[in-house]
């Protein structure tokens, strides 16, 4: 997901082809047993080792950006040192989510798609069921590699029982807080509020006026802005505690259903009602002190610590509708997939298994490119001295993918519902039975 510098990029390319001097001698790669034209699926076959002298080209399409590529780079360099038959180009592509995903789609249709890319998580079920990426299952070390992510975070990229990705980088979403604000309002910021009732009671304490009235600081931020993409991420844990669904069992809307109402009602008693929150992501709110409480994740630790080394603040685990009750966490990320008709997809595999390692997870997470889903990896003792990450890795037990069919559409839809209440003030239901029927739209499609 975005950092709190939700801005919007325009979508381009920068290629960063790794080249070594030379590819001599022979190396191992597997194949399957079975004769496979390039690009096709993986048969059920068992794999076997072969030994090739041709250099195999692949294109690894990753989500980067200045902190993350380098690292990547390093990653991707030390693979081809090992398999001196593959040949990697590493491309960047920088854009927002949809734009994205939308240039993916069209390249994979023209068959001209990368040997391996990088996806946000919620995008793989419905590229899975169109069938433009590949099943992996019968791949060597498939099945171990899948038992070792938690289970929250590999659930999505698992269609009708078929592995279809692994989480490159996977995240959960927190509550964080201004600690000094907790205690300046006589709250312990030891206890962080577990409960969204005593979250909106943590919020009007937290919240400063002027003479005037106005709002000096707010004491919570929803996180709703005018992307609606973000909008129903924030949406979703309260959506979810509530014990809503973004489908019914028939796989009709079911944006209008009781928990959505609750939950549009409980966001506007903190942002219209009382004026806890704003409507609208206050752009770096948290830090320069605007905000007392905010809804972020891991992307966020390292800024807060390099770039405001006096602000107190803590990471806490979401709150939940019952102290008794487990959270709800939605999944961000990234995952690993290969798309069909693309060549040398034996090498990209061997890529993929390469980025997913212990060792390479670990350094992604170490140089805070991104938070492995490994819960293998939960006791490695780097998290012991980093407890804001440690924390983030521990809530993936909680998570739950975001997924629904035609999900860039259903979120587009909640987010413009939501929008029409908070700032335009029409009527709740009848917002969420306009975004229902428009959902219901696409899904007859």
């Amino acid at each position: 997901m975005k950092s709190m510098k939700h801005s919007k990029q325009i979508a381009a390319i920068l290629t960063i082809t790794f080249l070594l001097a030379s590819f001599a001698g022979c190396t191992q790669q597997t194949t399957p047993a079975q004769t496979t034209q390039p690009g096709s699926q993986p048969q059920n076959t068992t794999k076997v080792t072969t030994v090739s002298n041709e250099v195999a080209k692949i294109e690894y399409w990753i989500a980067g950006d200045p902190r993350r590529t380098p690292v990547y780079q390093e990653s991707v360099k030390a693979f081809m040192a090992e398999n001196k038959n593959i040949e990697v180009t590493v491309v960047e592509e920088v854009g927002d989510n949809t734009q994205i995903q939308q240039k993916l789609m069209t390249m994979i249709a023209s068959k001209s798609a990368p040997g391996l890319i990088h996806v946000d998580t919620m995008y793989v079920a419905d590229m899975a069921r169109a069938g433009t990426i590949i099943p992996l299952n019968d791949y060597a070390g498939a099945q171990e590699l899948s038992k070792n992510i938690f289970e929250g975070a590999q659930e999505p990229l698992i269609v009708d029982g078929k592995i279809y990705g692994y989480p490159i980088r996977a995240n959960s979403i927190q509550l964080v807080y201004n600690k000094k604000m907790f205690r300046d309002a006589g709250l312990d910021p030891l206890k962080p509020p577990t409960t969204y009732a005593q979250l909106a009671e943590y919020a009007q304490k937290l919240t400063k006026y002027d003479s005037n009235k106005n709002v000096l600081v707010y004491g919570f931020e929803t996180g709703m802005t005018s992307d609606p993409h973000w909008t129903a991420h924030v949406f979703s844990p309260i959506f979810w505690s509530y014990g809503g669904s973004y489908q019914n069992a028939d796989g009709s809307s079911a944006l209008n259903s009781d928990a959505a109402v609750k939950t549009m009602q409980y966001w506007k008693s903190l942002m219209v009602d009382n004026n806890y929150s704003p409507t609208e992501r206050i752009k770096l709110g948290f830090v320069n002190q605007q905000v007392a409480m905010v809804i972020t994740g891991e992307w966020d630790i390292r800024m807060m610590k390099n770039d405001y080394p006096t602000l107190e603040f803590g990471y806490a685990t979401l709150p939940s509708v019952t102290a008794s009750a487990k959270p709800i966490i939605p999944l961000g990320g990234r995952a690993c997939v290969i798309p069909k008709d693309v060549k040398n997809t034996d090498s990209a595999w061997k890529l993929l298994q390469w980025v997913m390692n212990d060792t390479e997870q670990m350094k992604y997470t170490s140089n805070e490119v991104g938070l492995t889903a490994k819960k293998t990896l939960l006791n490695n003792a780097w998290f012991d001295k980093n407890l804001e990450y440690k924390l983030c890795l521990n809530d993936m037990q909680y998570v739950k993918s975001k997924t629904a069919t035609n999900i860039l559409q259903m979120n587009t839809f909640l987010g413009n519902a939501v929008q029409e209440v908070m700032i335009n003030g029409k009527d709740i239901q009848k917002s969420l039975d306009a975004a229902s029927n428009s959902y219901n739209g696409v899904l007859k499609k």
